[in-house]
C-alpha cells in the first residue's frame, strides 16, 4: 500500500489504514471508522472478503451508496462474492494453485530432489484481480470486459 502510493507521489495518511478484527464485525467497526473521519475515503480495500462484507453491510445500514459513494474491494475472492448485492470485487491470491506449487516441491524433496532446498526455489503466483460492482463506478461499468476463462475473470 505504502509503496503504491510512493510511485504515484501520494503522501501516507495514517488516518486511512484501520486495524481491527479479520471477520465481518472488524468490517462493521471499520465502516464506523471511515465514516466519521472528516473526510471519509472514496474507496476502501479489505484485507479479506468477510470483512469487506461486514463493512458492506454497515455501509448499507448507514444509507451509503456502494459503489457511488464508497467503493469497496476485498482480497481472498470467496465464493459468496458474486451471490451478495452488489457483487463484491476481490483479489485471488491463487490458493488452489498455491497448494498444488507446494505439493509438488514436496513430492521433489520426497523423492530425494534436494536441489529444491539447496536453490532455495521461489514460486512467485500473481494476484488476480476481479472486478465486480463493488468497486465500478457507472463509467467503469460501460467499459467493462468480460474474459470467462476459468477464474481469469478480469471484469465481472
Amino acid at each position: 500500500y505504502k509503496a503504491a502510493l510512493r510511485d504515484n507521489n501520494i503522501e501516507f495518511d495514517e488516518s486511512l489504514v484501520y486495524t481491527g478484527d479479520l471477520y465481518i464485525e472488524g468490517g462493521k467497526k471499520a465502516a464506523e471508522y471511515f465514516l466519521d473521519l472528516p473526510i471519509p475515503p472514496d474507496a476502501v480495500f479489505c484485507v479479506e472478503d468477510f470483512s469487506a462484507l461486514g463493512l458492506m453491510k454497515r455501509l448499507k445500514e448507514r444509507n451509503v451508496r456502494i459503489p457511488e459513494e464508497i467503493g469497496v474491494i476485498g482480497f481472498a475472492n470467496e465464493d459468496f462474492d458474486e451471490h451478495i448485492t452488489p457483487t463484491l470485487s476481490s483479489v485471488d491470491q491463487q490458493t488452489v494453485q498455491m497448494g498444488r506449487e507446494a505439493f509438488k516441491m514436496l513430492l521433489q524433496i520426497i523423492g530425494g530432489d534436494d536441489t529444491i532446498i539447496t536453490t532455495q526455489s521461489k514460486i512467485v503466483l500473481d494476484p488476480l484481480p476481479f472486478y465486480r460492482e463493488s468497486s465500478l463506478r457507472e463509467n467503469d461499468l460501460k467499459r467493462a470486459l468480460v474474459v470467462d476463462n476459468e477464474k481469469e475473470n478480469h471484469f465481472m
